[in-house]
């Protein structure tokens, strides 16, 4: 994984030539769900491991989005990258509670997730129903889902800062 602390090196694929996606993201113009989906809600679909994935494949877009982002005030459902972020093994309602305090239902709500048994491999099946109150609260979510892999939803985006892009096809970033 491309996570360092709370920095991360993120891919995000996307229709947008570069002149108009970087424009957007470096004046603050950039609207996440404006594109093709977002189960998650709107947001913009990253992924911090690239080879192999739909992002690479040109799925998303014949564009791949190299990015920094910085990952303090997202909710990770990963406990590796959750240690990297927050220097500890946190539940996802405890993060909430280090950076934004016991807000009633969403504390609540996570507390309520967590008690649930899981047995499957994909935090995305705790990220999903937190996602449908998280939202547009948080910075963003990270997780790993079934069908992309290694995900940071990012409903910030202030939190990004363009780095270099490349056509799906292309070996090089420009």
């Amino acid at each position: 994984a491309e996570i360092y602390g709370s920095e991360a090196i993120v891919y995000n694929g996307s229709k947008a030539p570069p002149d108009l996606y970087i424009d957007l993201i470096v004046n603050n113009k950039l609207k996440p769900g404006m594109g093709s989906g977002y189960a998650y809600g709107k947001g913009v679909y990253t992924t911090y491991n690239l080879p192999g994935t739909a992002t690479a494949g040109g799925t998303y877009g014949s564009f791949v989005y190299k990015l920094k982002v910085n990952l303090y005030g997202f909710i990770s459902f990963n406990p590796d990258i959750t240690k990297k972020i927050y220097g500890e093994d946190l539940a996802p309602s405890k993060q909430y509670e280090k950076i934004y305090g016991k807000r009633d239902y969403i504390f609540k709500g996570l507390m309520d997730l967590e008690s649930r048994e899981r047995f499957s491999q994909f935090s995305s099946d705790l990220a999903d129903p937190a996602s449908r109150f998280l939202r547009g609260i948080v910075k963003g979510l990270i997780f790993t889902g079934r069908n992309d892999g290694d995900v940071a939803v990012i409903y910030d985006p202030s939190t990004i800062v363009p780095i270099a892009w490349k056509k799906t096809e292309d070996s090089s970033w420009s």
